[in-house]
């Protein structure tokens, strides 16, 4: 009985082990079939050549062309607001641009809004250090900036508060103009500086940095060397 019962497993294990196979197969040629079909049906689909993608390329250049200068011509009938007018491009002779009349600075878009009036003296437009691509108003007199337009010109220092600082170097080498801003990292030992500033050079080290006294705000510290051009 016991070797009648095991025969009748194998056997029956064998079967499913059969039919398992027999699925697969199946499973393999549908796969197989629909994988041809697929073939054939690309190979009957025209193929898009290079000249036909040149002129679809062409086509949708030409439409956006049109879009643009259809916006234009709906520009040109626009009133502009206060400030600005319709001048044509220096670099691109023919079409036209927009520029600031109290600045001359130009723009290729149609302005939103009236254009900006020049700066109070003592005051500068310059890029945030904080926020990079943002824009604040620097007292080119102190150097002390803010986020909003400066309506009125900055208090002037007195006149002979560049003259005590220079004073108050005792070994001055020469004097530098500041090419470039620079913050201070280290507040201890360097000095900030302003595009346009003064400097009493007292020492210059062979590593590039520099000593001195920065005579708009009266910091003496050290300073990069390369930010700054030697003026006597």
């Amino acid at each position: 009985l016991d070797v009648l019962g095991t025969s009748t497993r194998f056997a029956c294990h064998q079967g499913s082990a059969i039919f398992f196979v027999a699925f697969l197969t199946m499973a393999e040629e549908e796969r197989a079939q629909k994988l041809a079909s697929l073939t054939e049906k690309r190979k009957a689909a025209p193929s898009a050549g290079a000249e036909d993608i040149k002129e679809r390329n062409r086509k949708a250049l030409e439409k956006r062309k049109a879009a643009a200068a259809s916006l234009k011509d709906q520009d040109k009938d626009r009133p502009l607001p206060a400030g600005w007018r319709r001048v044509e491009s220096r670099s691109r002779p023919g079409e036209f641009v927009y520029e600031n009349i109290y600045t001359e600075e130009r723009q290729a878009w149609f302005p939103d809004s009236p254009a900006e009036k020049p700066l109070p003296a003592g005051w500068r437009k310059v890029e945030s250090r904080t926020y990079p691509g943002e824009f604040v108003y620097e007292n080119i007199v102190s150097g002390d900036r803010q986020a909003w337009r400066p309506d009125e010109e900055p208090p002037v220092a007195p006149a002979a508060a560049q003259t005590k600082a220079a004073a108050s170097v005792k070994n001055i080498i020469c004097k530098a103009r500041v090419l470039y801003d620079y913050t201070a990292e280290n507040k201890d030992e360097e000095i900030d500086l302003s595009e346009g500033d003064i400097v009493a050079v007292e020492y210059k080290a062979a590593n590039g940095w520099w000593v001195g006294i920065n005579l708009r705000t009266e910091k003496n510290g050290i300073f990069p060397g390369t930010y700054v051009e030697e003026i006597n």
